[in-house]
């Protein structure tokens, strides 16, 4: 297990991978690193702890993501029930998020993807429960620099959400969406290149 203050000193770190890890996802002990580009969770648990609340509140949490361009989560459950200013600095920094085998959405939370106006490439592949709700079918169509988008293995997809938004989208994957009943063109982008 990973201490809590494992990374207080690590002020340089630019990329952070975890491996088959177990610590406290909240508050995660990497939060101290304000300068990670890049954070990849492989096969991590969470280890949760009675704890009275940190009194320095988001703000950390939002440093972090100040800084945050790529998260790779595997085999990984990352339950993030974010405030509005820290979705606000993911929304503005992320440009590329891959899962695979996991999630990022609290499972009792509605998750929404339509808020990262700035991400470039999105991978969601085999996750562990659904994002969707009942207002996620147009998720896609305001991610207007969203250029790859990876759905594959999403049984629980049952019609594509709408791209037509997604003016820079040139390659969609959706191998293995044995739920998806119907694809249409009117669902699709004109800038779409590449379709799997």
């Amino acid at each position: 297990a990973l201490p809590g203050n494992f990374f207080e000193r690590s002020v340089q770190l630019h990329v952070l991978k975890l491996c088959h890890c177990i610590f406290r996802f909240s508050p995660s002990p990497f939060l101290h690193c304000k300068t990670i580009r890049f954070l990849g969770l492989d096969s991590c648990m969470d280890k949760p702890e009675e704890t009275k609340e940190d009194e320095r509140g988001d703000r950390w949490i939002i440093e972090f993501f100040q800084s945050l361009s790529v998260l790779d989560i595997r085999r990984t459950d990352l339950e993030l029930a974010l405030s509005p200013d820290i979705t606000k600095e993911m929304e503005t920094n992320i440009r590329e998020i891959n899962i695979k085998g996991g999630r990022i959405w609290h499972k009792k939370l509605g998750w929404t993807w339509r808020n990262l106006q700035n991400i470039h490439k999105l991978r969601v592949i085999a996750p562990t429960r659904s994002w969707e709700t009942e207002s996620s079918m147009d998720d896609f169509s305001d991610l207007l620099k969203l250029q790859l988008l990876d759905l594959s293995g999403n049984s629980t997809v049952q019609v594509l959400p709408s791209l037509s938004g997604a003016t820079a989208l040139s390659t969609l994957v959706l191998d293995g969406c044995t739920g998806l009943e119907h694809v249409g063109p009117e669902s699709l982008t004109p800038s779409l290149e590449t379709f799997s």
